[in-house]
């Protein structure tokens, strides 16, 4: 993972990466997600090209890739996506590209629903996991 600064770039790329797992994660994704992968572990719902079929539905690690809030942020159960505390894939391969993350007003309104949702989430589990939270809609 990449800190943001207020100087990352990002846009995304359309590459797929984000939505094709390594073959050491794929039984344990196929559960997380509840339907099987293609044979190169690409999702199932990934198109040829590299759009998502169920855009609509995706789950919520799905919306928020490749970034992701802190840790400590989410233990309180306020989940943080400001500039030290927002996180980045360093796979990504949009990392570099397009406008200031943080002058990205879209993308910045996005992060904001879903730190609401997370938040949201978190109050309402009794126990569980980080899959649980993220891997559902």
């Amino acid at each position: 993972m990449h800190l943001v600064s207020e100087e990352t770039r990002w846009e995304c790329q359309r590459c797929g990466n984000c939505c094709t797992v390594p073959e050491w994660g794929r039984e344990n994704m196929k559960m997380l997600l509840g339907h099987e992968l293609q044979p190169n572990g690409r999702c199932f719902y990934l198109n040829e090209k590299n759009m998502c079929r169920n855009y609509s539905e995706r789950p919520l690690i799905c919306r928020m890739h490749p970034f992701h809030p802190d840790k400590e942020s989410l233990k309180i159960g306020k989940p943080d996506f400001s500039a030290g505390k927002l996180l980045i894939s360093k796979s990504c391969k949009g990392l570099g590209c397009g406008e200031k993350v943080f002058r990205n007003r879209q993308l910045m309104k996005k992060l904001g629903r879903i730190a609401e949702e997370l938040s949201a989430k978190i109050k309402t589990m009794k126990s569980g996991t980080l899959q649980e939270l993220f891997y559902t809609r």
